[in-house]
């Protein structure tokens, strides 16, 4: 038989369990909000780690790259490229690279069928000469889910994805967040 222990009782004398209870909880009000504070940050840091896009946006390879490059369609003159252009299958599936917000899908010029897929802290993606659509502006989209298929509408030489990503309103080079297959 144990012998008894003042630690049990349920009085609020020093030691007892009441004491102690209140006393985990003065320090649980005192430690939770700082542990609040840190999921804040973590989740901030997961949400901007999502936003940022990895996938390849087309099953093809690069035709060409990011920068200065001989303009194609033109006998002469150099033009800063500000994409990178995918070859591949005239219908074939083009793909989110991240998770976002639809906030143009139509015809724009030289680019042609345009989707620009805006992923929040300072990351958006373009994706031109699209042969068709298969979202609207304003439809939040998953990462790799289809927004449209491959195609060679507005300026170009043939069928292909011109894909672009901006970082805080800048084209950057596209082939440094092409990541994952």
């Amino acid at each position: 038989m144990r012998a008894y222990d003042s630690r049990y009782s349920g009085s609020t004398s020093s030691g007892g369990v009441l004491d102690r209870a209140a006393g985990n909880l003065a320090v649980l009000q005192s430690v939770v909000p700082d542990q609040v504070e840190i999921l804040d940050i973590v989740g901030d840091y997961v949400d901007r780690a999502e936003a940022k896009p990895t996938m390849w946006p087309a099953r093809g390879r690069i035709i060409s790259g990011f920068g200065v490059r001989r303009i194609p369609y033109a006998s002469s003159g150099y033009q800063f490229h500000t994409g990178v252009d995918i070859l591949g299958s005239h219908g074939s599936s083009i793909w989110a690279t991240a998770a976002g917000e639809i906030v143009f899908a139509s015809y724009r010029g030289s680019f042609g069928n345009l989707v620009i897929i805006d992923h929040g802290y300072g990351y958006e993606t373009h994706y031109a000469h699209l042969s068709g659509f298969a979202v609207s502006v304003g439809e939040e989209v998953e990462k790799g889910q289809i927004i449209g298929y491959m195609g060679a509408t507005g300026r170009t030489t043939g069928t292909h994805l011109h894909y672009e990503v901006h970082r805080n309103g800048s084209p950057v080079n596209p082939s440094n967040y092409l990541k994952e297959r």
